[in-house]
């Protein structure tokens, strides 16, 4: 059976590959295995992959073939936001849970929402990046959600396919 925190990450996930869908006119998906395939202790599947079948599994969320992109996606009741300007435990294991699946070239970014607070965006900086309205965080840059596609929709999408 599976948890209720299982159940409440996996909606949000697609709730994140529906607005990506919706954002840019192509076809975001939820990946079955919720990037845990090659993620944490399962971390040496991905030697054994090739580049595409690495690209299906990394990701929390697909992307359309040819973007270079890394979606990490969380649900969670509560984040320490006080502790963002000097070092945030959990904002840390979530970077570092990207960025042990993220391949050369792409842009890595994660999706949260935090119960009753909002939905956010955590990326990490890369050229024609808008970073008004954004908190720096290590080499990242934290948005609120609405704020973060308003003002980078076309430049993350660049950013993608350029890469």
């Amino acid at each position: 059976m599976t948890s209720r925190s299982k159940t409440k990450g996996n909606a949000y996930e697609r709730d994140i590959a529906r607005r990506l869908t919706e954002t840019y006119s192509q076809t975001f998906v939820r990946v079955p295995t919720s990037g845990a395939y090659v993620g944490g202790v399962n971390a040496h599947r991905a030697a054994a992959l090739d580049q595409h079948q690495l690209a299906a599994r990394k990701s929390d969320v697909q992307a359309p073939s040819g973007w270079n992109i890394n979606i990490e996606v969380k649900n969670y009741a509560d984040l320490p936001f006080h502790q963002l300007f000097t070092s945030c435990k959990q904002l840390d294991t979530w970077i570092d849970q990207l960025e042990q699946v993220s391949c050369p070239g792409d842009v890595d970014i994660i999706f949260f929402k935090i119960t009753r607070k909002g939905q956010y965006v955590c990326v990490k900086h890369y050229s024609g990046l808008d970073t008004s309205n954004a908190l720096p965080y290590r080499d990242y840059f934290i948005f609120d959600l609405d704020n973060f596609l308003e003002k980078n929709t076309e430049s993350l999408k660049l950013a993608c396919l350029q890469l």
